[in-house]
């Protein structure tokens, strides 16, 4: 089985004593691979490192490789397609069907490849975790009736976005689903559309929908299928999705300590994996938005730590460069932040919560209104998004440091309405009161103090969003004469 993949990787195996594996009943020889016979790509090095940290296998004809780490040496095995198959598709795997034209011109024809070519690209640049099919496999099954089950089993993956594509009036509209291969069961479908459709512009806009989208779906997805997993032999990256389910269900700081312990754990496992490193940093830096107990100086030394960890351990995952942006942000360190966030934005153009955290950069540097298009586009990309809350958060900020009371209070409530926090009620304190409604201040007030009793504005400078001087006198100009009208103390 080796004989088949040897001439499609530019790497080679050194053979080793072979192996028992649970589960099969005869030795699997195993080998060890030498990098230094070729220089892989990096397509290649992000496969290998996903089936590493997933526990899946990757195919080549009629063999699959899979991996295994073994104390600090890590395994690699070469089996019968038929034996990998049997063991179920790899977590986060996903295969990205050709896109159905709904007429046979060459025109929509074009449009149909373009969308499956883009939204299959674009989907491995933003999920480095997840194992994306290349579109050359997904190809042979363009115009064929599409059984989930059977193009599951073949591809060894555990979901198929399928889409139709068509044209009304100059403007594409594409119907997109998620489907489990397992069962068939649709877990997502939307319609997403652009104009002009004849335009580049339009067909990108339509690609980072999808891809959005297709990210946001497929955690959630893999997030309550591992809910019902026995935790028993989790590997890290199942970790981190109960992290991230915990997190989802309570993103208030209550929810961090859980969360926190499940991504400490996954990094136990795997100490380079920056999806846990990532929601080590988030848990991090919602104590430093939050929290005016914590200890600043701790937290920010850490997320450093943690945010220099994730860039070692993968330059290339746009999610190590997120969370770089968030340690610099809590440095004030507006410069370097700005270009984390931007070489984010490189590997992963069409990421929505990029946009929001560039938007939220430039509302502390005193460019509130420079950020609210941002922040909508972000919104725009992924409505429905568990994170769309913190953006409307974000975006009331904004509203509220220009002094746009109605535009804020709006905000807030859609913010509050998806997820509950302080901070927002802070907010709607301080427009109500600004605009002279203290019944509605008032009942805001009381929120607050529910949540934080001993609330005051000393508490809220003690957070130290930043040292901008326009940030800091919109503060005074806007919101500390609100929290004042309505009785918060200063002290």
């Amino acid at each position: 089985m080796r004989d088949q993949v040897l001439d499609k990787l530019s790497f080679r195996f050194e053979e080793l004593a072979a192996q028992a594996l649970k589960n099969i009943a005869r030795p699997v020889q195993a080998y060890r691979v030498n990098w230094e016979a070729g220089a892989p790509t990096r397509a290649v090095r992000r496969r290998w490192r996903h089936l590493r940290r997933a526990a899946g296998w990757q195919w080549f004809g009629a063999a699959a490789v899979a991996s295994v780490l073994v104390g600090s040496t890590l395994w690699y095995f070469v089996v019968p397609h038929t034996t990998a198959a049997s063991l179920g598709p790899p977590l986060m795997s996903v295969a990205v069907m050709p896109f159905t034209p709904a007429s046979a011109s060459s025109e929509d024809e074009g449009v149909a490849e373009r969308i499956t070519q883009d939204v299959t690209s674009a989907a491995e640049r933003a999920m480095p975790s997840a194992l994306v099919v290349s579109h050359g496999l997904a190809t042979k099954y363009k115009e064929r009736a599409l059984d989930p089950r059977a193009v599951g089993h073949d591809l060894n993956v555990r979901y198929l976005l399928e889409g139709d594509v068509r044209t009304e009036r100059d403007t594409v509209v594409v119907m997109a689903r998620l489907v489990e291969t397992s069962n068939g069961t649709q877990q997502w479908s939307d319609r997403v559309a652009a104009s002009p459709s004849s335009s580049r512009e339009g067909v990108e806009d339509i690609v980072a929908q999808l891809t959005n989208r297709l990210r946001s779906t497929l955690y959630d997805a893999e997030e309550k299928r591992i809910a019902h997993l026995p935790k028993e032999g989790a590997t890290a990256m199942e970790l981190v999705l109960r992290a991230n389910a915990m997190w989802d269900s309570d993103p208030t700081l209550s929810g961090v300590p859980e969360a926190r312990k499940l991504y400490e754990e996954a990094l136990r496992l795997d100490p380079g994996l920056a999806e846990a490193l990532k929601g080590l940093g988030r848990t991090l830096h919602r104590q430093l938005t939050d929290d005016p107990a914590v200890d600043r100086e701790r937290a920010v030394k850490e997320l450093d730590n943690v945010s220099r960890r994730a860039i070692k351990a993968d330059r290339h995952d746009p999610n190590s460069w997120q969370l770089r942006d968030l340690a610099l942000e809590a440095q004030w360190q507006w410069e370097g932040a700005l270009e984390a966030n931007t070489e984010a934005l490189r590997i992963d153009p069409y990421r929505n919560i990029t946009l929001k955290d560039r938007g939220r950069l430039l509302l502390l540097t005193g460019r509130a209104e420079q950020a609210l298009p941002l922040i909508e586009q972000a919104i725009a990309l992924d409505p429905g998004s568990p994170d769309v809350a913190s953006y409307f958060r974000v975006k009331c900020d904004a509203y509220l440091l220009l002094g746009s009371f109605d535009e804020a209070i709006a905000t807030c409530e859609k913010s509050l309405a998806l997820q509950d926090s302080w901070l927002p009620h802070l907010d709607l304190v301080a427009a109500y009161a600004q605009k002279g409604d203290m019944a509605k201040a008032a009942m805001a007030k009381t929120e607050v103090l529910n949540r934080q009793p001993q609330m005051s504005i000393a508490n809220v400078k003690a957070l130290r969003f930043s040292d901008n001087p326009i940030f800091l006198r919109q503060l005074e100009d806007h919101v500390y004469p609100g929290l004042r009208k309505a009785g918060i103390p200063e002290n």
